[in-house]
């Protein structure tokens, strides 16, 4: 009985600020102003969960970071990979929520739900429109999971948290270096499998390809 007081005494400081507000209940509403209790119910506590995770990964992610120890912790990684659509779900329930939780009412106590229907709107509309909007979020919803994959599939490159040196404000695109992102791909073609060394091949092979300024210059000085 004690701990059932503690209760309603701190349900009425979260509800009213008072330590002796009376806690109103849904038997204290005539049964047609009463919402659909179990998707309320149930959709709340998903919500709240989702968040939990989330807040619990991001503290412990944020903690292993801090040690330089994320990309060796792989049950941490794979776990951020699956809890992607936690945000969603969680923002799908707290609508569901809010929205069958107000229930019978559009606006509390001034317009109920049944009245705030547009009286000349068909069910043959009414579906069109809910056809067209699920089809653009699923569109948008099935790229941004696409443009993640691709993302993590790269995997952290450091030129995306890090700018070059050659980078300015002023020049925007200096930040992919055009020279050097050719050499890298010149030096990692010609390297193979089989002959690993071959990329010092390569540049012997160029270098052996140069003209000897040296003696050239010696020469034309012997002949003046």
């Amino acid at each position: 009985m004690g701990h059932f007081s503690l209760l309603q005494t701190i349900g009425s400081l979260v509800a009213s600020m008072s330590l002796t507000s009376k806690e109103v209940g849904l038997t204290d509403f005539p049964s047609w102003d009463r919402p659909s209790v179990l998707i309320p119910f149930f959709a709340f506590r998903i919500m709240v969960g989702c968040g939990l995770i989330m807040m619990a990964l991001a503290w412990f992610g944020s903690y292993v970071s801090f040690n330089n120890r994320l990309e060796q912790n792989r049950l941490l990684v794979w776990c951020l990979f699956l809890s992607f659509p936690l945000p969603w779900i969680a923002i799908l329930t707290g609508w569901f929520t809010a929205e069958v939780g107000r229930q019978p009412w559009t606006v509390y106590g001034v317009l109920r739900t049944a009245d705030a229907m547009t009286p000349f709107l068909t069910i043959h509309e009414a579906s069109i429109s809910l056809v067209v909007f699920c089809f653009l979020y699923g569109f948008v919803f099935a790229f941004g999971v696409f443009y993640i994959y691709q993302l993590l599939r790269v995997g952290p490159v450091e030129r995306l948290v890090k700018p070059p040196v050659a980078a300015t404000p002023n020049r925007p695109l200096s930040v992919v270096d055009e020279h050097a992102h050719a050499a890298l791909h010149k030096a990692l073609n010609a390297a193979t499998p089989n002959r690993p060394l071959s990329v010092v091949d390569e540049h012997a092979h160029a270098e052996s390809h140069e003209p000897m300024r040296g003696p050239v210059a010696v020469h034309a000085q012997a002949g003046d």
